[in-house]
């Protein structure tokens, strides 16, 4: 029984109330119909985080917005986690995370 617990426990830490979260901030998702363009950085655009961007998603004008994702490591799962929440590859620009964290250390950029 301690097993089952310890396993009770770990779920109720981790257990993300997606649906409730989404609904608590729809003024958020809905402010976003304006927006024409989105940067994701640092964050794999996974499986557990997909529901809150298929509410960006729903609440966008898809055609008029450009999305930047910045990625680490291999750019093909980042590229059909992006389509798979309804993002055109023309519509985005996957950039390396290094190349990103390189390009900042640029000495023209101004931070």
């Amino acid at each position: 029984m301690e097993g089952q617990r310890i396993i009770d426990d770990y779920l109720l830490t981790t257990f993300k109330p997606t649906q409730k979260v989404i609904h608590a901030n729809a003024g958020f998702f809905a402010g976003l119909s304006g927006v024409k363009r989105i940067e994701v950085m640092g964050h794999s655009v996974s499986e557990v985080d997909r529901p809150y961007f298929l509410e960006v998603v729903r609440n966008i004008d898809i055609p008029r917005v450009r999305w930047k994702v910045s990625y680490f490591g291999d750019p093909t799962g980042v590229q059909k986690q992006v389509a798979a929440i309804g993002i055109p590859s023309a519509q985005s620009n996957l950039r390396s995370w290094q190349t990103s964290r390189q390009a900042d250390r640029l000495p023209w950029r101004h931070h």
